[in-house]
């Protein structure tokens, strides 16, 4: 027997001063700490594996390839460098504690996916121009400052006025995801979403870079703005690019396509937890 098993402990670790650590302690403490999370990621590729194996469906290194293309892409629109979206990638997947085979698997399944569903959502003409205005119209570039109340708000407006630096205020004081960033956004056009209509008509009410707005109130949270630059309308023709909107519109709409796809395999799978631990966690509420 190899000196790596020990009857009735199994494989061993490491020996730390020659007394054995066994893998069966680790195994249960990572079971413990992210057991249903990453079982998930197995579970819900099998579903997909399955239905793929169904319809004889496979997916090439290349199509694989060209899911990771387009997905950059859409996570990353302002960004036109290969290598630069790889470095986005790699933060990404850092503060997403998310190693690279786990995205690689994903891929994979969304390629898959892809196929299963094998649909062209159709793309209207009023789509195709209001995302030729967010592309190539008129934009703004602003930090911001969230706050919980229109009194810091205020308090943050005076400390500004004060010649406060904007960025470092964001930075100590912003609620909002951006503070990293000294509160800097993506640009802004009148019809970028993901973005409070209040804080868009804001942004885009500014015309002098440095300009620092009043209060906006966006839902429950104010937000101060400091506009950063404009970028003027690029010099594009619509029917230039028209091909290339509409092909990123229909990805957008394939991917709502495909997510209620898995969302039905997941829901109607038999799904069976044998590990005691899983089957626990499973059991109050954490299911794929």
């Amino acid at each position: 027997m190899p000196a790596s098993i020990q009857p009735g402990k199994g494989a061993v670790m490491a020996y730390v001063n020659d007394r054995p650590v066994y893998m069966a302690d680790l195994h249960e403490i990572l079971v413990r700490a992210h057991g249903v999370a990453s079982a998930q990621y197995l579970i819900v590729n099998e579903l997909v594996d399955q239905a793929a194996a169904k319809k004889g469906i496979s997916v090439t290194d290349n199509e694989i390839r060209q899911q990771n293309i387009r997905t950059l892409e859409e996570m990353f629109p302002t960004v036109s460098e290969d290598a630069q979206r790889g470095r986005l990638l790699d933060r990404f997947l850092l503060q997403k504690n998310m190693p690279r085979w786990q995205w690689d698997m994903v891929l994979r399944r969304n390629a898959l996916v892809a196929k299963l569903v094998d649909k062209k959502a159709k793309v209207t003409e009023i789509e195709l121009q209001r995302e030729f205005g967010r592309r190539y119209g008129c934009q703004a570039v602003i930090r911001h400052i969230q706050t919980a109340s229109l009194a810091d708000a205020q308090k943050m407006l005076k400390i500004l006025m004060d010649k406060g630096d904007f960025a470092e205020l964001a930075r100590k004081y912003s609620t909002n995801a951006s503070s990293r960033n000294g509160g800097l956004l993506p640009p802004i056009g009148k019809d970028t979403a993901r973005i409070a209509p209040a804080i868009r008509e804001a942004a885009l009410a500014m015309t002098k870079v440095g300009e620092i707005s009043n209060p906006v109130q966006a839902g429950t949270t104010f937000h101060i703005l400091k506009l950063e630059r404009i970028i003027e309308p690029a010099k594009v023709k619509f029917e230039d690019v028209k091909q290339k909107l509409a092909a990123t519109i229909q990805w957008r709409k394939n991917q709502v396509i495909q997510r209620l796809f898995l969302t039905d395999l997941i829901r109607d799978a038999k799904v069976r937890y044998v590990n005691p631990i899983l089957k626990a966690q499973a059991e109050k509420g954490l299911k794929p």
